[in-house]
C-alpha cells in the first residue's frame, strides 16, 4: 500500500551547504566554531541520565517502554528545538528524522496526563515549521505530523484490512488542532511540489472528513469569486 512509505520517502537528503537565508562568511564561521569549542556546549546531552538501561528486554508495545520513549522526548525536546533552528539544512534534516522516529507510538498509548503535554510540544513545533519561509522546514513539519498520524508505519508485514488501516490514520484527527489542518490544506498550493503532495496525502488520509470537505468547498467558492471578478 503505497502511502505507508510516503513519509519515509519525502525526507530530503542532507546538503553540505547552508540555506541562502542563513549564509555567513568563512571568517564568521571559523570564529563561531572556535567559540563553540571554548565554551560550554548548549545542546550537550548526558545519555547516562536518560534512564535507558534495563536488565532485561521488553517488547516494543510494552507500556513501560512506550513511556520511557516519551520521557526521552520530553528530556531532549529543548535540544531539538534549538537544533531545528540551525542554519545548516543537514542538521535540521537529521533532527526531523530523529523526531519522526520518536513520535511513532500512538499518543493513545500514553498516560492521559502526558498526552496534552506531548501534543502541545508537537503542535508548537509543527506550527513554527509550517510558517517558515524555508521549504525544507515545511517539509520537516509535514514529516513530523505524518509520523504522529501513523504514516511512517510499515503495514505490509501486518495482516490488516484497508478499512482498519484508514481508521488507524484518522485516530488523531480531532486531537490535532484545526488550525494545523488548515495550514496543511493551504500547503497543497505550495510552490514546492514535494510539500504539495505530502500535504495532499495528509489531508486525504488523516484530516477530519467533514473539515476537509468544508475547506475544499471554501477553496472552490473563492476560486469562483475570483473568476467572476476577472
Amino acid at each position: 500500500y503505497a502511502p505507508m512509505f510516503f513519509f519515509l520517502m519525502i525526507r530530503r537528503p542532507p546538503r553540505s551547504t547552508q540555506s541562502r537565508s542563513s549564509a555567513a562568511s568563512d571568517v564568521y564561521k571559523r570564529q563561531g566554531l572556535q567559540s563553540a569549542e571554548n565554551s560550554k556546549r548548549l545542546f550537550s546531552i548526558d545519555i547516562d541520565k536518560l534512564d535507558l538501561m534495563y536488565e532485561s528486554k521488553i517488547p516494543y508495545s510494552d507500556e513501560q517502554y512506550i513511556h520511557m520513549r516519551l520521557g526521552i522526548i520530553f528530556k531532549l525536546w529543548p535540544s531539538f528545538k534549538g537544533l531545528v533552528q540551525s542554519s545548516w539544512s543537514n542538521i535540521r534534516n537529521v533532527v526531523y528524522g530523529i523526531i519522526c522516529h520518536l513520535v511513532k507510538p500512538s499518543i493513545i498509548c500514553y498516560n492521559q496526563k502526558y498526552t496534552k503535554k506531548f501534543m502541545q510540544l508537537i503542535s508548537a513545533l509543527v506550527v513554527e515549521l509550517l510558517n517558515s519561509k524555508e521549504s525544507e522546514c515545511r517539509t520537516g513539519a509535514l514529516n513530523v505530523l505524518g509520523s504522529v498520524c501513523g504514516l511512517g508505519y510499515d503495514f505490509e508485514s501486518l495482516n490488516i484490512s484497508l478499512n482498519k488501516t484508514m481508521e488507524f490514520f484518522r485516530r488523531l484527527e480531532i486531537v490535532i488542532p484545526q488550525s494545523i489542518w488548515e495550514m496543511v490544506f493551504n500547503l497543497q498550493s505550495d510552490w514546492d511540489t514535494t510539500n504539495q503532495i505530502a500535504s495532499m496525502v495528509l489531508i486525504q488520509l488523516s484530516a477530519p472528513r467533514e473539515m476537509a470537505r468544508n475547506m475544499f468547498k471554501a477553496r472552490l467558492d473563492s476560486i469562483k469569486v475570483l473568476q467572476s471578478q476577472s
